[in-house]
């Protein structure tokens, strides 16, 4: 090779290489609803730039994945009871290099339990049945209120037999369901009714 051949080859113009730097972690990922069919997420935006929010979940059967470029999204389409895994990711310019994700978890709410009924009432209980809500859920809880007092308990049955009440009294009754973290409840589904009086005493 000459050496002019040399100094042409050295004014070639070099194609630059480009690369983006990972987008930071996103700030403050909280949860702002939470219903039996939905999640919403809200988060802020990390520090620097970035392009857009890849959001994946993760829960019962299912894993699914979609982009926004906003801060918050709703996610629809879950099943009651179930505990869902929420990963927010920020992506860079690209379309390809991602920063570091945020996870976190929440149970959706539980459904209604369905068709409560009264299949016994004497002068000190109340026999209570009911059926399954829709989706999951991990146990029931059963509230009582009538005359002075205020009970609860829990069971993982679909019948309950309250005891203990008193003669004559009104009573309501609520039954929840309630998810594996023992903490997020469905909506009650709840039921009046009077005990039946005790037998007069002495008649003469």
């Amino acid at each position: 090779m000459s050496m002019f051949e040399d100094t042409l080859l050295s004014f070639v113009p070099q194609t630059p290489f480009l690369a983006h730097t990972e987008p930071a972690i996103i700030r403050n990922l909280t949860f702002t609803e939470i219903t039996t069919a939905s999640v919403s997420l809200n988060w802020a935006e990390p520090l620097g730039n970035r392009s857009f929010y890849r959001v994946e979940w993760t829960g019962g059967n299912s894993s699914v994945s979609q982009n926004t470029t906003g801060t918050s999204v709703n996610v629809t389409a879950l099943t009651a009871g179930v505990q869902y895994h929420f990963t927010v990711t920020a992506v860079a310019g690209d379309n390809t290099t991602v920063g570091q994700s945020k996870t976190v978890s929440k149970y959706t709410k539980p459904a209604v339990i369905r068709n409560l009924t009264v299949s016994k009432i004497t002068t000190s209980s109340v026999f209570l049945r009911w059926i399954e809500p829709f989706g999951n859920r991990s146990f029931y809880s059963v509230e009582w209120t009538g005359g002075s007092r205020a009970m609860n308990t829990t069971t993982n049955e679909t019948a309950f037999n309250v005891t203990e009440l008193t003669a004559g009294v009104k009573y309501t009754f609520k039954v929840t369901a309630v998810a594996g973290d023992n903490i997020t409840k469905g909506n009650a589904q709840e039921k009046a009714l009077f005990t039946e009086p005790a037998v007069i005493r002495n008649l003469t």
